[in-house]
C-alpha cells in the first residue's frame, strides 16, 4: 500500500476527530447509519500514516463515534458496517520486526467494543487465511473488556494496514459499535526461532509435535506441521477432500515458552496422519515469524512415563529420557531432586501447622515443567512429608519475604521426577494477592511431596527474585468437633463449619 496518505509525525498522539473531513471539503462524507453526515475517518485511499518508532511506541488517538457506515469490505474477520478508521503502519528499522498493538488503555472508551484487523497487503484486498492471525476482537479471559490487543510482524520499511472498527450492538446495549480509541504499537527487532530437533507422534486421531528449539528474543510462541507424501505434496489431513493451506497445522505451545532461549515443548492437534511419508515441523513467534524447517518421519506410537519400556514408537515424556530401554531421568534432575531443601511441618491435630523458608530465583532455563503458567525458568524444590490422616496442604508465596511485584508459579508432585505426578489442580498461578502464588491441595494422601517454586517466564535479567514460602498442613476434621469457620485452622469434612462457628455438621 503506497498511496498518498496523511502523516502522523514520529511520537506525536493525534486526536481525529477530523472536523469537516479530510482530504476535501466536500459534503461528500459518508453518512451515519441513521442516515446522518458523518465526518469522514481516514480510509484505505487516504490513510492516516503511523510512523514505527524502533524499540519503543507509536501511538494515535482516533474518533469513530462521528463516522459514517464502514464500506471496506471486513467480512473475512467481522460482518459489520460500523465506522471504519484506516492506519497505515510503517515498520521502522531494516529485517523483520515484532509488533505489539493494543486499544486496552485510558485512552480508549471502555464501552467501545473494537476491533482491528490487520492487512499486509493491500488495503482494499480481504485476508483469506489462517496464518498467521489478522483478526482481533476482545479477550476472552478478561470478561466485559472488549478493547482488543494482538501482535503482528513486519520487515522494517514494510507498511502494515490497521483497520479498526467495532461490533454492532443493537440500542440499549452498554457497549457501543464506535468511540474514542487510542491504538499504541510498539515495535520489537526479531530474530526468527531455530529447530534443532522434533519429535512428531500420531497416536489415533490425533498428532504430538514436539520441538527443540532456540530463540534469541526469547518470544517463542508455537509450532508448525505440514504432512507430506513420497513426492513432498502436501496431504489432506482436515478431511476436506483437497489439500490446501487450511492443511497446515498451527497452534501454541501447551506450556508457554515465553522467555526461554532453548526449550524442548510440544503441542497437540487433531489430525488423521497415519500414511503421510514425511512431516514438515517450524517454529513461530509472536511476530508470527517462521523458523528453520526440520523434515522429519512420523511416528505411530505413544507417550510412555517414569519406569516404562521406551524405543522408537514408545516415546518418553518431556523431562525424561530413554535410557537403557527405560524412561527415567537423567542425573542432572535426579540431583537436582536429591538435593532439595527438606521442610519439616508439625503433625496437627485440631489447628493448622506451618513452616516457611526462603529462597532466590535467577536468571537462567530450569530443568522441571509445571502443569500451569510459563514455568521454563530456574526451579527451587523443597521436599515436605504429609503424615497419615486427613489433612490439605496449603503452599504460598504471598507473604512480605516475597519481592514486591514478583510473578510466581506454585506446584506439587507427588515425585520429584516425574512428570505425570503433577494433575493441573496441584499448579497455582495468580491465586494470591498481586501475581503471587497460593496453592491449595485438599485431602492429600500421606507421602513426601516435591514443592517446586519458579518465577513466571522466568527471571529476566540479573535481578533474582526472592520469595518466602509458607507450607502448612490444616487438618480436615469431622461431626461434632470445634472448627474455624474462615477454614484457616481446620477444614470441615462434610458441609462447611457455620459461620458463626461452632462444631461440624
Amino acid at each position: 500500500m503506497r498511496t498518498a496518505a496523511r502523516r502522523l509525525p514520529l511520537g506525536l498522539a493525534l486526536l481525529a476527530t477530523l472536523a469537516g473531513g479530510c482530504g476535501d471539503d466536500s459534503a461528500s462524507d459518508a453518512g451515519g447509519g441513521d442516515g446522518s453526515v458523518g465526518r469522514r475517518l481516514p480510509t484505505c485511499e487516504d490513510p492516516l500514516v503511523l510512523e514505527g518508532v524502533e524499540g519503543g511506541t507509536a501511538t494515535v488517538e482516533l474518533d469513530t463515534s462521528s463516522g459514517g457506515s464502514g464500506t471496506l469490505d471486513v467480512s473475512e474477520c467481522f460482518s459489520t458496517t460500523q465506522p471504519q478508521a484506516v492506519i497505515a503502519y510503517r515498520v521502522p528499522g531494516t529485517g523483520p520486526h515484532a509488533m505489539a498493538f493494543s486499544l486496552r488503555n485510558p485512552g480508549t472508551d471502555p464501552q467501545f467494543d473494537a476491533e482491528v484487523i490487520v492487512r499486509d497487503g493491500p488495503c482494499l484486498t480481504p485476508v483469506v487465511r489462517d496464518f498467521p492471525p489478522h483478526c482481533w476482537e476482545d479477550e476472552p479471559m478478561l470478561f466485559g473488556d472488549y478493547r482488543p490487543e494482538g501482535r503482528f510482524g513486519g520487515m522494517g520499511g514494510e507498511t502494515v494496514t490497521l483497520i479498526v472498527t467495532g461490533y454492532p450492538w443493537s440500542d440499549g446495549s452498554d457497549y457501543r459499535g464506535s468511540g474514542r480509541f487510542r491504538l499504541d504499537v510498539t515495535a520489537t527487532a526479531n530474530s526468527p526461532p531455530q529447530v534443532s530437533a522434533a519429535v512428531v507422534l500420531a497416536i489415533a486421531s490425533e498428532v504430538e509435535v514436539e520441538a527443540t528449539a532456540t530463540d534469541a528474543d526469547f518470544n517463542a510462541l508455537g509450532v508448525m506441521v505440514s504432512f507430506h507424501d513420497d513426492t513432498k505434496a502436501l496431504v489432506d489431513v482436515n478431511g476436506s477432500g483437497q489439500p490446501d493451506a487450511a492443511d497446515v497445522l498451527w497452534n501454541d505451545f501447551a506450556v508457554p515458552v515465553t522467555g526461554a532461549i532453548s526449550f524442548r515443548e510440544s503441542a497437540t492437534f487433531s489430525a488423521e496422519v497415519l500414511g503421510s511419508a514425511e512431516a514438515w515441523v517450524r517454529v513461530y513467534d509472536d511476530g508470527y515469524f517462521l523458523s528453520n524447517r526440520f523434515v522429519l518421519p512420523v511416528v505411530a506410537g505413544r507417550r510412555v512415563g517414569l519406569g516404562q519400556p521406551c524405543d522408537a514408537t514408545n516415546i518418553c515424556l518431556r523431562e525424561l529420557d530413554c535410557m537403557a530401554s527405560m524412561c527415567a531421568a537423567n542425573s542432572e534432575r535426579a540431583g537436582a531432586c536429591t538435593g532439595a531443601e527438606g521442610l519439616t511441618i508439625d503433625t496437627p491435630t485440631t489447628m493448622t501447622t506451618s513452616t516457611t523458608a526462603m529462597g532466590t530465583l535467577m536468571e537462567g532455563t530450569g530443568l522441571f515443567r509445571g502443569p500451569c503458567g510459563s514455568t521454563i525458568g530456574r526451579e527451587q524444590i523443597f521436599l515436605a512429608s504429609v503424615p497419615g490422616g486427613m489433612f490439605d496442604l496449603i503452599a504460598s508465596t504471598d507473604n512480605p519475604g516475597s519481592t514486591v511485584g514478583a510473578d510466581t508459579v506454585v506446584y506439587l508432585r507427588g515425585s520429584c521426577v516425574d512428570p505425570e505426578s503433577s494433575p493441573l489442580e496441584w499448579c497455582d498461578d495468580d491465586s494470591g494477592d498481586s501475581l503471587l502464588s497460593t496453592l491449595v491441595v485438599e485431602d492429600v494422601p500421606a507421602g513426601t511431596y516435591a514443592i517446586f517454586v519458579e518465577d513466571y517466564g522466568g527471571v529476566v535479567g540479573s535481578t533474582p527474585t526472592r520469595f518466602e514460602l509458607s507450607v502448612s498442613l490444616r487438618p480436615v476434621i469431622g461431626t461434632g468437633q470445634t472448627c474455624d469457620p474462615l477454614e484457616v485452622q481446620n477444614r470441615c469434612a462434610g458441609d462447611p463449619c457455620p459461620t458463626e462457628g461452632g462444631t461440624c455438621p
